[in-house]
């Protein structure tokens, strides 16, 4: 495996099966007080993805050693390809996984509360793959034309569901509906990103004997529900103030765990 930590003089081959392709799979990590958040679960993921798309030279003890001496608060993204290959869609039987670690200021500041954000409903809808569900592949042009499409409606994010109506995720995060005393979120079976935080926020909920399932999720659920939230690794847990038209006036779910969060990245908990 050839890794790399991208800077300006960084140079890509134009022959780099990610770029021609989307040949592979990355994962973002919050580092704080000069530690990757919940690394652990992020290497879980990367050997996941690795395995689903057949690569097979992976070295995450070359990964963690470039990673020895971080900012006190940055954000790090780490892309894997699958290398320079020959011309053509078949996996090279020679090829190299190339490694980018991209390391960038952090310039969002987690406060004890969630922030709040408005939501609407995408029309672009989600690429259904058995196959892929779960991996954070480099293929994102779904959250592209979602994410233009909503921000050209106001909204801050916009849901996403699959050909069938069942709601998955939002362009870059994943969701969470609280009805009475019950937490679900979309079940990952065909679709989506198994995210570190989605992973973190169900074990916190059964740590503090929240009943949280996965689920079907439809658009009328997500409109009634008395609390929905959103998460992701960098920003957090976000709760939904408004979604499409409708007024969520709730957040005790999306405030009780992002203060865990908040205290996590404080070294509190």
């Amino acid at each position: 495996m050839q890794l790399s930590i991208v800077n300006e003089s960084t140079r890509i081959s134009p022959h780099e099966r990610g770029f021609l392709y989307g040949d592979g799979f990355f994962t973002t990590v919050r580092v704080a007080n000069h530690k990757l958040v919940f690394w652990d679960d992020h290497k879980a993921r990367i050997q996941m993805s690795a395995q689903q798309l057949l690569f097979k030279d992976i070295d995450l003890s070359l990964v963690e050693s470039s990673l020895k001496s971080l900012p006190k608060n940055a954000i790090v993204k780490i892309v894997f390809s699958r290398g320079v290959g020959e011309r053509g869609y078949a996996i090279p039987q020679n090829s190299e996984t190339g490694c980018w670690i991209f390391i960038s200021p952090c310039r969002l500041d987690i406060t004890a509360e969630p922030i709040t954000l408005s939501v609407g409903f995408c029309q672009t809808p989600i690429s259904v793959n058995t196959k892929l569900c779960g991996v954070k592949h480099l293929n994102r042009l779904d959250q592209v034309l979602a994410r233009s499409e909503i921000l050209a409606k106001g909204f801050d994010d916009g849901l996403l569901s699959d050909n069938f109506g069942s709601i998955i995720c939002a362009t870059q995060a994943n969701i969470f509906i609280r009805e009475d005393n019950v937490v679900s979120t979309p079940k990952l079976s065909s679709s989506g990103v198994a995210g570190v935080m989605r992973k973190n926020i169900m074990r916190w909920l059964a740590e503090e004997g929240i009943d949280v399932q996965e689920t079907e999720l439809s658009k009328a659920q997500c409109t009634t529900a008395d609390e929905v939230f959103l998460t992701n690794c960098v920003k957090g847990i976000m709760a939904v103030s408004m979604l499409d038209e409708h007024t969520v006036k709730q957040m005790d779910c999306a405030s009780r765990m992002h203060r865990r969060f908040f205290n996590l990245l404080n070294g509190s908990l």
